[in-house]
């Protein structure tokens, strides 16, 4: 990652935990979406986690925005978190099991 898009991300990490701590609001909705067209139809499918945001960013010279997201059920940041921790977060898996299943369906 280069310099300036890790301070830039960083950058975002300090303004989103400025603006909780003025709303007071934590809570943020990740949301991925996979889209597939078959040369008739669009075809969307979306997985989503509620997370919490800190009031400061948690860990520093982490991975993008991992320093903020703390899932609902959870006390640690990902950037906290083992790599094989982060992996029962993923929102991909589930995503392509959706996409793989649509495709193997009569």
């Amino acid at each position: 990652m280069s310099t300036n898009k890790r301070c830039f991300s960083h950058m975002w990490d300090k303004n989103i935990t400025e603006i909780v701590k003025i709303t007071e609001n934590t809570k943020c909705l990740w949301r991925s979406i996979l889209g597939y067209y078959d040369w008739n139809n669009e075809h969307y499918f979306e997985e989503s986690l509620a997370w919490n945001i800190p009031k400061y960013p948690r860990w520093n010279n982490w991975y993008d925005w991992d320093t903020i997201f703390i899932p609902n059920w959870q006390n640690s940041t990902f950037a906290e978190m083992s790599p094989e921790e982060k992996q029962n977060y993923a929102l991909t898996k589930p995503l392509y099991k959706q996409f793989n299943e649509f495709l193997n369906t009569d």
